[in-house]
């Protein structure tokens, strides 16, 4: 069983139909394994994505968007799912949200709170 502590949920009833997204990683996908009522999407033999169809009929999600920090129940929801399907991923629960707000301290810097990072980019062009 493979724990995943780096992803991303997204619901969006109006954009995407009853679909919940738990993204891993930001690549193209290559093929997709519907097991059930889940949607395995792979880059080559990694799984990238993983797109929950039907969530209406499981749980009533309130919010539309990213699903910034999921709660522990809702994270047991998605698992049990995950297992019942045979999809040999789990997901990891979450102490902190992946939403970060910073402040551009100087072109490609910026502050988050706990550090300063750089920003890298290949044609910023400000006017």
């Amino acid at each position: 069983m493979k724990l995943k502590n780096n992803f991303s949920i997204f619901y969006s009833y109006k954009t995407h139909g009853d679909v919940l997204i738990v993204s891993f990683k930001d690549e193209i996908i290559t093929s997709v394994n519907l097991k059930g009522s889940v949607e395995v999407c792979y880059n080559k033999d990694n799984i990238i994505t993983l797109r929950f169809n039907n969530m209406s009929k499981i749980i009533k999600i309130h919010s539309s968007g990213l699903v910034a920090l999921p709660n522990n129940l809702f994270i047991d929801i998605l698992n049990n799912i995950l297992k019942k399907e045979k999809i040999d991923v789990q997901l990891a629960y979450k102490d902190k949200s992946d939403f970060v707000i910073g402040k551009v301290v100087e072109m490609n810097k910026v502050d988050v709170g706990s550090k300063v990072i750089e920003v890298i980019t290949n044609d910023l062009k400000i006017n």
